[in-house]
């Protein structure tokens, strides 16, 4: 009867073992029938706790009400005799979160499972951009996370993923600002103050943009200063990813040095170019289109006050001869030729490639084959001697090689060698050597 009493005085009180639990700020009753004197309302404390008649201090939060019944019962019973104990609660204190900061009033929010960080944000007015917010979360008067509300918003802050509890603090604050420098090719060069936390390529665009002068300004050269480390970056936005600055950053935007080469010789745009300084020899080969068919990378004359070295351009090592402003290169006729001589369909001179070893075969496919009369039975390599007087050093069937791929009969030919491509019978080995002796002479007279 005592308990039904209870529930009739307070009606809209929940009581019996509720699967809530409770929390500091609920309301409840401690009803003792057999000993009225000790019955009496309570409110739990910020600690959870409560002091009551008789059973002294008790946590309660986080306990159910069959939970927190029992242990009061029990430390009455240290007291009275089968104490009869039955727990109403009389009221739960709201649940909620709070906001502080840049926030119009109301900053309240009331707390319901799931309630999520972007949710609880809706919920209020916040008085300033989000891209100039400071979002950070309090439990327990500690911090848990910050982030920008921009990213809070977007959903992509981190550590943001988890739902909020009752009495979070939420604070809402401008970003701090700080001090940086943009120096170089901007339109405003000097300090500036930006955000925390503001792009690299944003703080450009507040110093006005880049200030591409000439046509051969377009290559800009944009680096960020921290300290003592320099990290370079992209001028042109290319594979855009934000950049954020801290506290005393400075962002050069500098124009590159540029150098003026002359190219000369067996080039194909002979003359004068232009070159981002440190450019190597391959980069002026490329930008004056290549040597020309009769030139050679080999020897390279570069020509660099007052002195002359020789480059050979062939060689990997070559990109790392970087060009100076004033420099002259002279690509030079290549040397590298070996004669096709006989019964061929085109005769003469035969220019070697570089970087490659040439065979006879590859000779017979440049001198466009054997002509009616000749045979590749009788192929006869003729190679000077250190003094230049020509001998015969070998005599070979380039059939074998050409049908079974026998490699001894396809010889690597060499500077300076020629190839005789003779007839089943007749002539001897004699009269090709005058033949190719007088040959050579008449060719020599021409090309003078």
């Amino acid at each position: 009867m005592l308990l039904l009493s209870a529930s009739l005085f307070y009606p809209t009180f929940a009581q019996g073992d509720l699967p809530l639990r409770l929390s500091p700020g609920d309301s409840i009753s401690v009803v003792v029938s057999n000993f009225k004197e000790y019955s009496s309302e309570y409110t739990i404390l910020s600690d959870g706790s409560v002091t009551g008649l008789g059973f002294g201090r008790i946590i309660l939060s986080g306990k159910t009400l069959q939970q927190s019944r029992e242990l009061i019962r029990a430390s009455l019973a240290k007291k009275l005799r089968n104490p009869a104990v039955e727990l109403i609660l009389r009221g739960e204190k709201p649940k909620v979160v709070y906001f502080v900061g840049n926030v119009e009033a109301p900053a309240v929010v009331t707390w319901s499972s799931g309630l999520s960080i972007a949710k609880a944000i809706a919920g209020v007015n916040v008085s300033i951009p989000p891209d100039q917010a400071t979002v950070t979360i309090y439990r327990k008067g500690k911090e848990t996370t910050s982030a920008s509300l921009e990213s809070v918003l977007r959903g992509d802050a981190r550590n943001f993923g988890q739902d909020l509890q009752p009495e979070d603090l939420i604070s809402i604050l401008p970003k701090r600002q700080i001090r940086i420098w943009v120096l170089g090719q901007v339109s405003k060069p000097g300090e500036l103050q930006v955000t925390e936390g503001s792009d690299l390529y944003q703080a450009i665009s507040l110093a006005g943009g880049i200030n591409r002068g000439s046509s051969l300004d377009t290559e800009m050269e944009l680096s960020l200063r921290r300290g003592l480390e320099i990290t370079k970056y992209d001028a042109h936005f290319r594979n855009y990813k934000p950049v954020p600055l801290q506290a005393g950053d400075t962002i050069v935007v500098a124009a590159p040095e540029y150098v003026r080469v002359t190219l000369a010789g067996e080039i194909t745009q002979p003359g004068e170019i232009i070159l981002k300084k440190g450019a190597s020899i391959t980069s002026a080969l490329a930008l004056a289109k290549g040597k020309t068919p009769q030139g050679t990378l080999e020897n390279i004359m570069l020509f660099r006050g007052g002195t002359l070295s020789l480059i050979n351009a062939i060689h990997p090592q070559v990109e790392e001869k970087s060009l100076q402003n004033g420099d002259i290169l002279f690509i030079q006729k290549s040397e590298r030729i070996i004669y096709a001589l006989g019964n061929v369909a085109s005769p003469g001179p035969i220019l070697l490639p570089e970087g490659k070893k040439f065979y006879a075969a590859d000779v017979l496919s440049q001198a466009h084959g054997i002509s009616g009369a000749g045979t590749l039975r009788r192929v006869i390599l003729i190679r000077p001697d250190p003094l230049g007087k020509f001998a015969i050093k070998h005599q070979f069937n380039l059939d074998e090689y050409l049908k079974d791929g026998k490699t001894t009969s396809n010889p690597e030919v060499l500077p300076g060698d020629i190839l005789y491509f003779g007839t089943p019978k007749g002539i001897t080995a004699n009269n090709i050597l005058q033949g190719v002796s007088a040959a050579l002479l008449i060719e020599s007279l021409l090309r003078r």
